[in-house]
């Protein structure tokens, strides 16, 4: 598995075996990863995103870290804090889109802003990749500022 750190976090690329356990038995996951099992989110909308991104690390094992979900984890506390994602390897044009979410407790916490600047850092240093994009709602306020706050326009 990829992982980059930051002076607080671990953001980890799930492999297909860590995505299809993190599918199949949370608990498990959890411990294979070896974090607190306290903060790991699951509804059908995110279920079904996660079978996607499963189906995806197949497709592409050796680029899978375009396709699955990467878990942010507070070292401090060792738990699972929120989570990203890209939405597939850089297209034709070499953007890359990235979506994110953060746990509940943890947000207003600096932990997405300080997650996204080392994704940033570490997105262009792969070859093609000329441009990181996210879309967010035009009211979700806290999103923006993360964007503004690692150099992206809104």
């Amino acid at each position: 598995m990829i992982e980059l750190q930051t002076e607080r976090l671990r953001l980890v690329a799930l492999d297909g075996e860590h995505l299809r356990l993190l599918l199949e038995n949370p608990e498990d996951f959890c411990r294979r990863l070896g974090v607190a099992s306290n903060r790991v989110e699951t509804n059908e909308e995110l279920r079904c995103a996660r079978e996607k991104m499963y189906a995806g690390t197949k497709r592409c094992p050796e680029e899978y870290y375009w396709y699955t979900e990467w878990q942010i984890i507070y070292k401090e506390e060792n738990s699972i804090v929120g989570s990203f994602c890209f939405k597939g390897a850089p297209n034709e044009l070499g953007e890359v889109e990235v979506g994110y979410s953060t746990a509940s407790p943890y947000r207003s916490k600096g932990f997405m802003t300080e997650a996204m600047r080392v994704v940033a850092t570490w997105v262009f240093k792969n070859a093609g990749v000329t441009a990181l994009i996210a879309e967010t709602p035009k009211d979700n306020v806290p999103s923006h500022r993360v964007l503004q706050k690692i150099g992206m326009e809104i």
